[in-house]
């Protein structure tokens, strides 16, 4: 989309390069993400991923914060790890930050382990259900909405968790922000066939608002 880049300054006080097309609700979500970890984390991690990252912004406030000394940004829209690159430039975090376009684990090459993984990814698992909802909008809408809010089938969900327990520590900890709690069974699935438990779950506030989402803590099993 043809839109400025805005430089947006964080809490932690880091300067954010994003978009307003990229925003899938980060700045109201991290509050609560950011009281989950406190309260059921750890006061500091090694190297963190930020699955279905966008622009970035919940794994840099955790950098600015300190929460974690190193960040891996995930997301298949380029244009989402282009302005990550920006960030990483403008607030000199070269030797802290890794990015990679792709929506698959399983492209991730890296010589590190995880312990701490943080994700919003699509709330909306029907596509079609989506688009029908959508009718009459501007198409270039229709589009940005879907890339940021379907994963049809919970493909990505299922792809994501098959894959990631070789690429964790053995202590490591995953806050995951979902939406359709109908799906509950689902998540906790996901992990137990992946040596992932569910051992909390916490109200994730839409700023001032509980719209219903909550963060799935996981831990390595």
């Amino acid at each position: 989309m043809d839109e400025p880049i805005i430089n947006e300054l964080l809490l932690s006080g880091l300067k954010l390069k994003t978009q307003p097309h990229l925003d899938g609700g980060g700045a109201l979500f991290f509050p609560s993400l950011h009281t989950a970890i406190l309260e059921s984390g750890k006061a500091n991690y090694e190297h963190g991923l930020e699955w279905c990252s966008g622009a970035g912004r919940m794994g840099f406030e955790l950098l600015g914060f300190e929460i974690c000394n190193h960040f891996t940004f995930m997301d298949a829209y380029a244009t989402a790890i282009e302005r990550v690159k920006e960030t990483v430039n403008s607030n000199r975090l070269i030797d802290k930050v890794d990015s990679f376009v792709t929506d698959s684990i399983l492209d991730i090459n890296i010589p590190y382990k995880w312990d701490l993984v943080i994700g919003n990814p699509p709330h909306s698992f029907n596509l079609q259900e989506t688009l029908e909802s959508m009718t009459g909008r501007p198409q270039e809408e229709i589009t940005n909405t879907c890339r940021i809010l379907v994963d049809d089938q919970m493909k990505s969900h299922w792809n994501f968790f098959n894959n990631i327990r070789p690429m964790l520590t053995d202590d490591a900890d995953l806050f995951i922000i979902e939406h359709d709690i109908s799906k509950d069974r689902d998540f906790r699935k996901m992990g137990e066939l992946n040596s992932l438990e569910v051992i909390a779950t916490y109200p994730c506030l839409w700023g001032e608002r509980d719209m219903g989402h909550q963060i799935y803590h996981y831990k390595a099993a």
